[in-house]
């Protein structure tokens, strides 16, 4: 199925008010080895992989409290200032493998960058959740926010 087909199938239901389990209900059913990603607010959590930004935490704000929600477990990318900026990745299915940071040690250091893969023999996938600069702080910001854009326009 082409995006623009999934795009206009859900058009239509996207106008409803952002019920997930409404929108969940309306959904064609998935094959059970397929994922499926969840990208609004949601009163329950009905897909394998959900993405979370700024989440201002620390591994020990989430040790025991937040390192699985709803059945999936969590996958983080925590900056090393507290109280500042972290990404997470919150998947049902085990990763083959979950890459933090982006190796750029300006940017790896506000944990802006998570990505889990799950690749087969017969696919390569990743899931990412990236917390993108805005720049709108001042000038020093923006133009951290272009080097940012920079590095991420070749993925």
């Amino acid at each position: 199925m082409q995006w623009c087909d999934v795009h206009s199938r859900l058009k239509p239901l996207l106008q409803v008010p952002a019920n997930a389990l409404v929108l969940q209900e309306r959904l064609p059913r998935v094959p059970a080895d397929a994922l499926t990603l969840q990208a609004w607010a949601a009163e329950g959590v009905a897909a394998d992989c959900m993405g979370v930004q700024e989440v201002k935490a620390q591994a020990a704000d989430v040790a025991g409290r937040f390192e699985v929600v709803a059945g999936l477990t969590g996958h983080f990318h925590f900056a090393d200032k507290k109280g500042y900026s972290g990404v997470g990745l919150y998947t049902r299915k085990k990763p083959s493998a979950v890459i933090t940071g982006i190796g750029n040690a300006e940017f790896d250091a506000e944990g802006r960058y998570v990505e889990a893969r799950f690749d087969t023999a017969k696919r390569k996938l990743s899931i990412i959740s990236c917390y993108f600069p805005s720049g709108s702080s001042g000038e020093e910001r923006q133009q951290a926010k272009f080097r940012f854009l920079a590095l991420m326009a070749p993925h």
